[in-house]
């Protein structure tokens, strides 16, 4: 792990952490996961308060699930995911530190009577965003499929904001292909995981669809996904839903304290989408983006919209306009320890830009630095005269916002390269232009890397991290090789201890995404070292000794 260069800056030494949770005192324990048991702790000398989840193998996760929450929170940044603050890989401890969320996981406040209506939509819209953003937002030609959505995993700042969380079971998998799957063990928490599924193996951004649909109805009655003390259907809320919707009385599963708040048209939408999501025909389930489309509608419909109600709002009666723009378009506080965690050095621009573009996408600020939309006019007029115009200044705010995060997350050495930027837009290009080179000597030397850079002795996470880097110097160069191309480097030079996957996957009609790849070949790498173990023999002395 530590020769991941990409995630030296995570890495947090074993005495910090059993400092912050007081040597894993059960005064700080919190729970107890998949991964193992988790602790609240203080950080020093920053003082941030985290939660810490210490590896315990008994409960059936290990080094692949532990080497996969990191890669995936390293890589995928957005306002609706966990933040990962860093990781210890030290003996035989293998640690995962996140931010504290203060208002825990969903799954604790179902029955409060503390939580309305319109923050229990707001929390599925958040919730919803961070799961579109896995399956739509992570890059090109791959997604995301988390594989255990459930109330337990989405976590609520102090805010009350959704954050999904546990990414060890999930699965990479290729997207816009006509069909698009991945056939591996059924895994997941009862209660959520897709039935068809759980029948055929076959893992799509469905069955995550499908368990999203269990927690919204989780949150509209008030209860988990199974309940052991009811020995009816009441036990799964699934059958319990389905079963109400064919009598007709889904309305009255609701919690009633609800139901008082509820505005018809916003439980109707809030009803149509959760059901789909569980159709038992998985293809006519809806996607992730329609999801959210319809919770911010059913959220909308259940917003004040007399003057009365709106009166309640504006904290400033006579600027209603202004407040009510305020209140659409918020500003995103955005900062580079939070969200561009990888540092600039004249070595790492290619995984520094992808950290940067993949955040601010799932953000929805990339039109910051790329310059797609229009920037608001600075005075708009007023009568005769101009006053200042509300969308500029926010826009204003938010793009300083952008640069300043720009700024921390560069080393000291090339800070002065965009010190000056008026705009992000400005900084971005040139950061750009400084390390973007298009030189034919850098090109010819990055694709001689590529196809002479055997894996040796080398762990696949490693090797691949390699190839992966270098194959993205070359995007940025203005001469960049199809992932295909990739692959088949990869492949060409693996050993002979991969020989017989590698020959499996050239049968293949198509190439295998990168993604793919990169699952396959540790559970290959996890398979060799599982048999060597059993085969190598014990070295004793002719009196069956072991030797000293």
């Amino acid at each position: 792990m530590s020769r991941i260069p990409e995630l030296n800056h995570l890495q947090l030494p074993l005495n910090d952490i059993m400092s912050a949770t007081n040597n894993f005192s059960e005064r700080n324990y919190v729970g107890r996961g998949g991964f193992g048991r988790v602790y609240k702790g203080q950080l020093q000398p920053s003082g941030i308060t985290v939660a810490v989840k210490r590896l315990d193998r008994r409960f059936g996760q290990g080094e692949n699930e532990f080497l996969k929450e990191i890669l995936m929170l390293a890589s995928y940044k957005h306002e609706n995911l966990v933040s990962l603050v860093g990781f210890c890989d030290q003996g035989q401890e293998k640690i995962l530190v996140y931010k504290h969320e203060d208002n825990g996981s969903l799954n604790k406040h179902l029955a409060s009577t503390n939580l309305t209506w319109e923050q229990r939509l707001r929390i599925c819209v958040g919730a919803a965003r961070g799961l579109d953003y896995l399956h739509n937002g992570v890059g090109e030609g791959h997604r995301v499929v988390h594989r255990d959505i459930k109330s337990s995993n989405i976590l609520l700042d102090a805010n009350w904001k959704a954050k999904i969380s546990d990414f060890g079971l999930s699965k990479f998998a290729p997207k816009n292909q006509q069909f698009s799957f991945l056939v591996t063990n059924a895994c997941g928490t009862m209660g959520y995981v897709d039935p068809c599924y759980t029948k055929t193996g076959v893992l799509t951004k469905e069955s995550d669809v499908y368990s999203f649909g269990i927690v919204l109805f989780e949150v509209l009655c008030g209860r988990l996904a199974m309940v052991c003390e009811y020995e009816d259907e009441r036990r799964f809320l699934s059958s319990w839903v389905k079963l109400n919707d064919k009598n007709k009385k889904l309305q009255q599963i609701s919690i009633p304290f609800l139901q008082e708040q509820m505005k018809p048209k916003s439980i109707s939408i809030f009803f149509k989408i959760a059901l789909q999501c569980l159709n038992n025909k998985s293809q006519q389930r809806p996607t992730m983006r329609k999801i959210v489309k319809e919770l911010e509608t059913a959220l909308e419909a259940q917003l004040p919209t007399s003057s009365s109600e709106l009166s309640l709002i504006h904290s400033s009666p006579t600027e209603p306009a202004i407040a009510t723009a305020a209140m659409a378009t918020p500003i995103i506080h955005i900062t580079a320890a939070t969200h561009f965690p990888i540092k600039l050095t004249p070595q790492n621009f290619p995984s520094w830009r992808t950290q940067v573009t993949a955040t601010l996408i799932g953000l929805e600020l990339d039109h910051h630095i790329i310059g797609t939309a229009k920037i608001p006019a600075e005075t708009v007029p007023d009568g005769q005269n101009t006053k200042p115009n509300p969308e500029y200044l926010r826009w204003f705010r938010q793009d300083q916002m952008v640069i300043s995060a720009l700024l921390g997350s560069c080393s000291d050495q090339i800070q002065p390269i965009i010190s000056s930027a008026k705009t992000a837009r400005e900084a971005w290009e040139l950061l750009n232009s400084s390390y973007a080179s298009s030189s034919r000597s850098r090109i010819i030397s990055l694709k001689s890397r590529l196809a002479k850079n055997p894996k040796g002795t080398r762990s696949i996470s490693e090797y691949l991290h390699e190839m992966k880097s270098i194959f993205d110097e070359l995007a940025l160069t203005q001469s960049p090789i199809p992932e295909e191309d990739l692959v088949i480097h990869v492949m060409n030079q693996l050993g002979d201890d991969y020989a017989s996957l590698v020959a499996s996957f050239k049968t293949r009609d198509t190439t295998i995404a990168f993604p793919d790849l990169f699952e396959k070949l540790l559970d290959h790498e996890r398979t060799l070292k599982e048999n060597q173990a059993l085969t190598e023999p014990s070295l004793t002395t002719p009196n069956s000794q072991p030797i000293q």
